[in-house]
């Protein structure tokens, strides 16, 4: 049997004088959440295959109907026509491998816990949903695994939020720094050097490598006019660090 390595990942904020306004992490809808065999909900006939070298096969009656190099993007316009952007929208690209003009393009609404994913339709009209369901008797990259049970297919929908409305939410004081509550906020002072403030441990996530997450920071400086400074650390199942992520900002 596989045995995952579990990922930590800690996010430290530090400057002068910091507000927060709100906290969340979830998961990525991610390109390997869709890795497998998926049937319609709507057309049992229909089904997607997506595969980890970047194709997806599309079968009808059980035949192979076209083969599409698979992508995702969050850019604007998809198939000629102008999409929403912005962290809460992806959009999933099929294109014939053998006719580049060929290309569909749809809103992915992401993969969930019971194994379903759903798109939209691109083509300038308003669509509804597709529906499509994992099969579960497939073992798309023979690893001994069905599709349903591969703990590389698994999807983590935690949310862990801090509104700061009755306790600090997990964060931590990083340094000799004082913290508050505040109105629905957390607010941070007498800090001293560039490495303090705050910070708060993700241990709690099944994180495994390769796993994106989107964490959603608000904050508001107040009237320092210091830089705000946000890292991300990643550490391996023994505590070792593996890496920083630095966002700078004012």
């Amino acid at each position: 049997m596989k045995k995952l390595r579990k990922h930590t990942i800690t996010i430290f904020i530090f400057t002068i004088a910091l507000i927060i306004l709100s906290f969340s992490i979830l998961e990525d809808k991610s390109d390997d959440s869709i890795l497998g065999k998926w049937m319609s909900d709507d057309t049992s006939n229909w089904v997607l295959e997506f595969k980890s070298d970047g194709k997806c096969y599309e079968y009808y009656n059980n035949s192979l109907s076209k083969t599409y190099f698979y992508s995702f993007s969050n850019t604007s316009p998809k198939c000629g026509y102008e999409v929403p952007i912005g962290e809460l929208f992806e959009y999933l690209i099929l294109t014939n491998i053998n006719d580049s003009q060929d290309i569909y393009c749809y809103e992915f609404l992401g993969v969930d816990n019971n194994n379903n994913f759903a798109i939209i339709y691109i083509n300038g009209s308003i669509n509804q949903p597709m529906g499509f369901v994992r099969d579960c008797n497939a073992d798309s990259d023979n690893d001994g695994y069905n599709d349903c049970e591969d703990p590389n297919n698994a999807v983590n929908n935690t949310t862990i939020t801090s509104n700061f409305t009755e306790d600090k939410g997990g964060w931590r004081n990083n340094g000799k720094v004082s913290t508050t509550l505040e109105e629905g906020r957390l607010k941070v002072s007498n800090v001293d050097s560039s490495w303090e403030g705050i910070n708060r441990p993700l241990d709690a996530l099944n994180i495994v490598p390769g796993q994106q997450l989107n964490i959603s920071l608000d904050f508001d400086q107040g009237d320092t006019s210091a830089n705000v400074r946000l890292y991300v650390q990643e550490q391996d199942a023994e505590g070792n660090h593996l890496s920083w992520n630095v966002i700078n900002g004012k």
